[in-house]
Protein backbone atom coordinates (compact mmCIF):
# COMPACT_ATOMS: atom_id res chain seq x y z
CA UNK A 1 0.00 0.00 0.00
CA UNK A 2 1.47 3.39 -0.70
CA UNK A 3 0.42 6.01 1.47
CA UNK A 4 0.18 9.74 0.54
CA UNK A 5 1.27 12.81 2.14
CA UNK A 6 -0.83 15.36 3.53
CA UNK A 7 0.71 18.07 0.83
CA UNK A 8 0.44 16.05 -2.19
CA UNK A 9 -3.18 14.84 -1.13
CA UNK A 10 -4.22 18.77 -0.96
CA UNK A 11 -2.32 19.65 -4.23
CA UNK A 12 -4.34 16.83 -6.52
CA UNK A 13 -7.59 17.45 -4.88
CA UNK A 14 -7.00 21.50 -5.53
CA UNK A 15 -5.61 20.05 -9.04
CA UNK A 16 -8.73 18.18 -9.76
CA UNK A 17 -11.47 20.99 -8.08
CA UNK A 18 -10.55 23.21 -10.83
CA UNK A 19 -10.61 20.89 -13.66
CA UNK A 20 -14.07 20.01 -12.63
CA UNK A 21 -14.75 23.84 -12.32
CA UNK A 22 -13.37 24.36 -16.03
CA UNK A 23 -16.23 22.11 -16.88
CA UNK A 24 -18.87 23.11 -14.93
CA UNK A 25 -17.85 26.86 -16.47
CA UNK A 26 -18.31 25.03 -19.87
CA UNK A 27 -21.18 23.21 -18.78
CA UNK A 28 -23.41 27.04 -18.47
CA UNK A 29 -23.63 26.91 -22.00
CA UNK A 30 -26.56 24.41 -21.70
CA UNK A 31 -28.59 26.87 -19.09
CA UNK A 32 -30.71 29.82 -20.48
CA UNK A 33 -30.52 32.96 -18.47
CA UNK A 34 -34.07 34.55 -18.07
CA UNK A 35 -33.95 38.62 -17.60
CA UNK A 36 -37.13 40.51 -16.23
CA UNK A 37 -36.36 44.20 -17.11
CA UNK A 38 -38.67 46.59 -15.20
CA UNK A 39 -38.83 49.98 -16.43
CA UNK A 40 -37.30 51.32 -13.08
CA UNK A 41 -35.11 48.90 -11.23
CA UNK A 42 -33.39 45.62 -12.96
CA UNK A 43 -34.51 42.00 -11.60
CA UNK A 44 -32.81 38.85 -11.60
CA UNK A 45 -34.82 35.94 -11.95
CA UNK A 46 -33.98 31.95 -11.21
CA UNK A 47 -33.92 30.00 -14.58
CA UNK A 48 -37.28 27.12 -14.43
CA UNK A 49 -35.30 24.83 -15.76
CA UNK A 50 -32.53 24.97 -13.39
CA UNK A 51 -34.84 24.52 -10.97
CA UNK A 52 -36.13 21.30 -12.19
CA UNK A 53 -33.08 19.89 -12.15
CA UNK A 54 -32.22 20.22 -8.87
CA UNK A 55 -35.78 18.84 -7.42
CA UNK A 56 -38.47 15.71 -9.48
CA UNK A 57 -41.52 17.76 -8.31
CA UNK A 58 -42.60 20.79 -10.26
CA UNK A 59 -40.98 23.79 -10.19
CA UNK A 60 -42.37 26.68 -8.00
CA UNK A 61 -42.85 30.02 -9.37
CA UNK A 62 -39.48 32.55 -9.46
CA UNK A 63 -38.91 34.28 -7.04
CA UNK A 64 -37.70 37.46 -8.02
CA UNK A 65 -35.09 39.43 -6.32
CA UNK A 66 -34.82 42.85 -6.82
CA UNK A 67 -31.45 44.67 -7.14
CA UNK A 68 -32.58 47.20 -4.32
CA UNK A 69 -32.93 44.50 -1.83
CA UNK A 70 -29.09 43.28 -2.48
CA UNK A 71 -28.06 46.50 -1.82
CA UNK A 72 -29.62 47.05 1.26
CA UNK A 73 -27.47 44.32 2.80
CA UNK A 74 -24.29 45.90 2.79
CA UNK A 75 -23.04 48.17 5.69
CA UNK A 76 -21.82 51.44 3.11
CA UNK A 77 -23.84 51.38 0.23
CA UNK A 78 -22.05 53.40 -2.68
CA UNK A 79 -24.69 54.65 -5.00
CA UNK A 80 -25.07 53.42 -8.52
CA UNK A 81 -24.70 54.97 -12.01
CA UNK A 82 -28.06 54.85 -13.95
CA UNK A 83 -27.67 52.66 -16.19
CA UNK A 84 -30.77 52.42 -19.59
CA UNK A 85 -32.37 48.92 -19.68
CA UNK A 86 -30.53 47.90 -22.55
CA UNK A 87 -27.84 48.14 -20.42
CA UNK A 88 -28.67 46.12 -17.57
CA UNK A 89 -30.17 43.65 -20.09
CA UNK A 90 -26.95 43.02 -21.24
CA UNK A 91 -24.70 43.23 -18.29
CA UNK A 92 -26.78 40.15 -16.74
CA UNK A 93 -27.22 38.01 -19.51
CA UNK A 94 -25.01 35.45 -20.18
CA UNK A 95 -23.17 34.76 -23.16
CA UNK A 96 -23.28 31.39 -24.09
CA UNK A 97 -19.72 29.89 -25.72
CA UNK A 98 -20.60 27.58 -29.24
CA UNK A 99 -21.18 23.81 -28.49
CA UNK A 100 -17.99 23.26 -30.40
CA UNK A 101 -15.90 25.56 -27.75
CA UNK A 102 -18.08 23.76 -24.75
CA UNK A 103 -16.73 20.34 -26.09
CA UNK A 104 -13.10 21.44 -26.23
CA UNK A 105 -13.20 22.65 -22.74
CA UNK A 106 -14.55 19.34 -21.64
CA UNK A 107 -12.17 17.03 -23.62
CA UNK A 108 -8.93 19.43 -22.10
CA UNK A 109 -10.40 18.88 -18.78
CA UNK A 110 -10.95 15.34 -18.63
CA UNK A 111 -7.54 15.15 -20.35
CA UNK A 112 -6.29 16.95 -17.53
CA UNK A 113 -7.17 14.77 -14.90
CA UNK A 114 -6.38 11.68 -16.45
CA UNK A 115 -2.76 12.92 -16.89
CA UNK A 116 -2.46 13.64 -13.42
CA UNK A 117 -3.65 10.35 -12.33
CA UNK A 118 -1.28 8.33 -14.79
CA UNK A 119 1.76 10.68 -12.89
CA UNK A 120 0.94 10.09 -9.60
CA UNK A 121 0.89 5.96 -10.50
CA UNK A 122 -0.24 3.61 -7.79
CA UNK A 123 -0.82 6.73 -5.61
CA UNK A 124 -4.01 7.29 -7.41
CA UNK A 125 -5.17 4.25 -6.22
CA UNK A 126 -4.52 5.08 -2.80
CA UNK A 127 -7.04 7.36 -3.12
CA UNK A 128 -9.58 5.30 -4.17
CA UNK A 129 -8.78 2.34 -1.18
CA UNK A 130 -11.11 2.81 1.70
CA UNK A 131 -9.56 4.58 4.90
CA UNK A 132 -9.72 2.19 7.45
CA UNK A 133 -7.37 0.17 5.56
CA UNK A 134 -4.38 2.98 5.77
CA UNK A 135 -5.71 2.98 9.53
CA UNK A 136 -5.18 -0.64 9.44
CA UNK A 137 -1.77 0.33 7.82
CA UNK A 138 -0.84 2.79 10.44
CA UNK A 139 -1.99 0.71 13.56
CA UNK A 140 0.54 -2.11 12.37
CA UNK A 141 3.83 -1.99 15.20
CA UNK A 142 6.55 -1.10 13.07
CA UNK A 143 8.94 -4.36 11.59
CA UNK A 144 10.42 -5.82 13.63
CA UNK A 145 8.47 -5.55 16.60
CA UNK A 146 5.86 -8.31 16.11
CA UNK A 147 8.37 -10.95 17.32
CA UNK A 148 9.44 -9.00 21.01
CA UNK A 149 9.82 -11.29 24.00
CA UNK A 150 8.70 -8.77 27.13
CA UNK A 151 8.94 -10.67 30.74
CA UNK A 152 7.05 -8.74 33.23
CA UNK A 153 6.98 -8.80 37.16
CA UNK A 154 4.53 -7.83 39.75
CA UNK A 155 4.48 -8.29 43.61
CA UNK A 156 2.27 -10.81 44.66
CA UNK A 157 0.85 -12.07 48.64
CA UNK A 158 3.16 -14.23 50.79
CA UNK A 159 6.44 -12.44 49.74
CA UNK A 160 5.95 -13.97 45.46
CA UNK A 161 6.30 -12.15 42.65
CA UNK A 162 3.52 -12.83 39.30
CA UNK A 163 5.26 -13.23 36.52
CA UNK A 164 3.91 -12.63 32.83
CA UNK A 165 6.28 -13.54 29.73
CA UNK A 166 4.89 -12.74 26.23
CA UNK A 167 6.76 -13.85 23.02
CA UNK A 168 3.95 -13.69 20.44
CA UNK A 169 6.59 -15.93 18.02
CA UNK A 170 7.34 -18.80 20.37
CA UNK A 171 4.17 -20.51 20.97
CA UNK A 172 4.69 -24.19 22.67
CA UNK A 173 8.03 -23.31 23.73
CA UNK A 174 10.79 -24.40 26.32
CA UNK A 175 11.51 -21.31 28.84
CA UNK A 176 13.78 -21.56 31.71
CA UNK A 177 13.38 -19.63 34.27
CA UNK A 178 16.46 -18.85 37.03
CA UNK A 179 16.35 -16.57 40.22
CA UNK A 180 18.82 -16.28 42.66
CA UNK A 181 20.40 -19.71 41.55
CA UNK A 182 16.65 -20.87 41.29
CA UNK A 183 16.23 -22.49 38.06
CA UNK A 184 13.09 -24.34 36.20
CA UNK A 185 11.36 -24.92 33.13
CA UNK A 186 7.99 -24.23 31.49
CA UNK A 187 6.25 -23.96 28.47
CA UNK A 188 4.75 -21.56 26.51
CA UNK A 189 0.69 -21.92 25.26
CA UNK A 190 -0.30 -21.93 21.65
CA UNK A 191 -0.61 -18.36 21.72
CA UNK A 192 3.32 -17.75 23.19
CA UNK A 193 1.91 -16.54 26.92
CA UNK A 194 2.75 -17.71 30.05
CA UNK A 195 2.25 -17.05 33.53
CA UNK A 196 3.33 -18.03 37.07
CA UNK A 197 4.00 -17.14 40.56
CA UNK A 198 7.72 -17.19 41.36
CA UNK A 199 8.77 -17.52 45.45
CA UNK A 200 11.10 -15.17 45.76
CA UNK A 201 14.43 -15.30 47.43
CA UNK A 202 15.44 -12.15 48.05
CA UNK A 203 14.01 -8.18 48.72
CA UNK A 204 14.82 -7.12 45.24
CA UNK A 205 14.00 -9.65 43.17
CA UNK A 206 15.40 -10.27 39.20
CA UNK A 207 13.69 -13.03 37.64
CA UNK A 208 15.58 -14.25 34.05
CA UNK A 209 13.55 -15.79 31.40
CA UNK A 210 15.57 -17.59 28.51
CA UNK A 211 13.91 -19.41 24.88
CA UNK A 212 15.37 -22.56 23.19
CA UNK A 213 16.63 -19.76 20.44
CA UNK A 214 19.15 -17.84 23.06
CA UNK A 215 16.60 -15.02 23.53
CA UNK A 216 16.59 -13.74 27.25
CA UNK A 217 15.06 -11.52 28.92
CA UNK A 218 14.95 -10.22 32.24
CA UNK A 219 12.57 -8.24 35.19
CA UNK A 220 12.80 -6.85 38.46
CA UNK A 221 10.39 -5.93 41.31
CA UNK A 222 10.26 -4.97 44.59
CA UNK A 223 8.81 -7.79 47.52
CA UNK A 224 8.56 -5.68 50.22
CA UNK A 225 7.14 -8.68 52.58
CA UNK A 226 10.41 -11.06 52.42
CA UNK A 227 11.66 -10.58 56.03
CA UNK A 228 8.27 -11.72 57.19
CA UNK A 229 8.87 -15.37 55.76
CA UNK A 230 11.12 -18.29 55.65
CA UNK A 231 11.61 -20.23 52.64
CA UNK A 232 13.18 -23.76 51.93
CA UNK A 233 13.80 -25.13 47.65
CA UNK A 234 14.95 -27.98 46.73
CA UNK A 235 15.82 -28.52 42.90
CA UNK A 236 16.20 -31.46 40.35
CA UNK A 237 16.87 -32.08 37.02
CA UNK A 238 14.80 -35.14 34.86
CA UNK A 239 13.78 -38.25 36.50
CA UNK A 240 14.96 -37.43 40.04
CA UNK A 241 11.52 -37.38 41.75
CA UNK A 242 12.68 -35.26 44.68
CA UNK A 243 9.91 -34.35 47.08
CA UNK A 244 10.01 -31.83 50.06
CA UNK A 245 8.04 -32.66 53.54
CA UNK A 246 6.91 -30.39 55.99
CA UNK A 247 5.73 -31.66 59.46
CA UNK A 248 4.37 -28.51 61.06
CA UNK A 249 3.84 -28.90 65.35
CA UNK A 250 4.35 -32.56 65.20
CA UNK A 251 2.06 -33.35 62.78
CA UNK A 252 2.55 -36.98 61.37
CA UNK A 253 2.52 -38.41 57.73
CA UNK A 254 -1.30 -37.76 55.96
CA UNK A 255 -1.65 -35.85 59.21
CA UNK A 256 -3.25 -32.54 59.50
CA UNK A 257 -0.34 -30.33 59.72
CA UNK A 258 1.96 -32.92 56.42
CA UNK A 259 2.39 -29.81 54.00
CA UNK A 260 3.66 -31.49 51.28
CA UNK A 261 2.82 -32.13 46.96
CA UNK A 262 -0.53 -33.88 47.76
CA UNK A 263 -1.67 -30.70 50.75
CA UNK A 264 0.82 -27.81 49.92
CA UNK A 265 -1.69 -25.54 52.36
CA UNK A 266 -2.94 -21.96 50.93
CA UNK A 267 -1.62 -18.77 50.55
CA UNK A 268 -4.16 -17.29 52.55
CA UNK A 269 -3.35 -19.54 55.98
CA UNK A 270 0.48 -18.69 55.42
CA UNK A 271 -0.52 -14.60 55.21
CA UNK A 272 -2.76 -15.37 58.62
CA UNK A 273 0.41 -17.16 59.44
CA UNK A 274 -1.64 -20.31 60.40
CA UNK A 275 -0.13 -22.58 58.48
CA UNK A 276 3.14 -23.21 56.00
CA UNK A 277 2.76 -23.29 51.81
CA UNK A 278 4.53 -25.57 49.67
CA UNK A 279 4.74 -24.15 45.93
CA UNK A 280 5.62 -26.87 42.63
CA UNK A 281 7.48 -25.23 40.13
CA UNK A 282 8.03 -26.39 36.13
CA UNK A 283 7.22 -28.78 34.18
CA UNK A 284 8.04 -32.49 33.80
CA UNK A 285 6.23 -33.49 30.75
CA UNK A 286 8.64 -31.48 28.80
CA UNK A 287 12.43 -32.23 27.79
CA UNK A 288 15.37 -32.25 30.09
CA UNK A 289 12.89 -30.69 32.74
CA UNK A 290 14.06 -28.64 35.38
CA UNK A 291 11.99 -28.82 38.81
CA UNK A 292 11.38 -27.57 42.33
CA UNK A 293 9.81 -27.45 45.39
CA UNK A 294 9.44 -24.46 47.43
CA UNK A 295 8.02 -24.30 51.37
CA UNK A 296 7.36 -20.76 52.84
CA UNK A 297 6.28 -20.53 56.76
CA UNK A 298 5.76 -17.03 58.34
CA UNK A 299 7.76 -16.97 60.93
CA UNK A 300 7.10 -13.39 61.70
CA UNK A 301 3.79 -13.70 62.55
CA UNK A 302 2.78 -17.44 63.24
CA UNK A 303 0.09 -18.18 65.36
CA UNK A 304 1.56 -20.25 67.45
CA UNK A 305 5.13 -21.94 68.99
CA UNK A 306 6.83 -24.87 67.91
CA UNK A 307 9.00 -26.28 65.00
CA UNK A 308 8.91 -27.68 62.00
CA UNK A 309 10.63 -30.42 60.65
CA UNK A 310 11.79 -30.87 56.98
CA UNK A 311 12.93 -33.81 55.13
CA UNK A 312 13.88 -34.31 51.78
CA UNK A 313 13.05 -37.86 49.77
CA UNK A 314 13.23 -39.01 46.46
CA UNK A 315 11.35 -42.21 44.92
CA UNK A 316 12.72 -44.55 43.66
CA UNK A 317 11.39 -45.19 39.91
CA UNK A 318 11.81 -47.04 37.06
CA UNK A 319 13.70 -44.25 35.33
CA UNK A 320 15.85 -43.37 37.96
CA UNK A 321 16.78 -47.32 39.68
CA UNK A 322 20.73 -48.25 40.09
CA UNK A 323 21.22 -44.75 38.77
CA UNK A 324 23.10 -41.49 40.66
CA UNK A 325 20.71 -38.36 41.17
CA UNK A 326 21.27 -34.94 42.43
CA UNK A 327 19.43 -32.34 44.74
CA UNK A 328 20.19 -29.02 44.89
CA UNK A 329 19.04 -27.02 48.47
CA UNK A 330 18.53 -23.28 48.94
CA UNK A 331 17.54 -21.98 52.40
CA UNK A 332 16.33 -18.43 52.77
CA UNK A 333 16.46 -16.65 56.12
CA UNK A 334 16.38 -12.81 56.42
CA UNK A 335 19.17 -12.61 59.02
CA UNK A 336 21.70 -14.82 56.89
CA UNK A 337 22.94 -15.35 53.50
CA UNK A 338 20.80 -17.56 51.00
CA UNK A 339 22.17 -21.27 51.98
CA UNK A 340 22.82 -23.27 49.05
CA UNK A 341 23.93 -27.42 49.55
CA UNK A 342 24.41 -29.94 46.33
CA UNK A 343 23.93 -33.73 47.51
CA UNK A 344 24.63 -36.29 44.84
CA UNK A 345 21.89 -39.50 45.44
CA UNK A 346 22.70 -43.19 44.76
CA UNK A 347 19.40 -44.87 43.74
CA UNK A 348 18.49 -48.42 45.14
CA UNK A 349 17.99 -50.95 42.27
CA UNK A 350 15.39 -51.64 40.12
CA UNK A 351 13.69 -54.00 42.84
CA UNK A 352 13.37 -51.24 44.96
CA UNK A 353 10.65 -49.43 42.75
CA UNK A 354 8.20 -47.79 45.21
CA UNK A 355 10.31 -47.19 47.76
CA UNK A 356 11.77 -44.15 49.30
CA UNK A 357 14.90 -42.28 50.35
CA UNK A 358 14.65 -40.22 53.17
CA UNK A 359 17.37 -37.05 53.45
CA UNK A 360 16.37 -35.82 56.91
CA UNK A 361 19.63 -33.58 57.30
CA UNK A 362 19.80 -32.26 54.14
CA UNK A 363 17.84 -29.26 55.39
CA UNK A 364 17.36 -27.61 58.09
CA UNK A 365 14.25 -27.82 60.77
CA UNK A 366 12.48 -24.74 61.84
CA UNK A 367 11.73 -23.64 65.39
CA UNK A 368 8.89 -21.26 65.43
CA UNK A 369 8.02 -18.67 68.18
CA UNK A 370 4.49 -17.13 67.86
CA UNK A 371 4.10 -13.41 67.25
Amino acid sequence: MILLNRPAILGLTLFVAVCIGAIMQAAVGDREAQVAPDASTPAVTEPASAAAQLSDAAPASPEELAVTDVELTASAPQPIAPASPDTARLAATPQAPSAEATEAAREMASSLIAAAFDSLGGAADALAAPSDSIDMYRTQPPAGTQCAVLLTADPAPVAMASLTLDAPCHANTRVTFEHEGLSITEMTDDSGSLTLTFPALTTRATFNAALEDGTEVSAEVYVSTMSSYHRTVVQWRDDAMIELHAFEFGADYWADGHVWAETPGSRLAAAQGTSGLLTTLGRADIPAPRLAQVYTFPMEHAAQTGSVALSVEAAVTPANCGTEVSAQTLEYRPDAPLRVKTAALFMPECDAVGDFLVLKNLVEDLTIAAQ
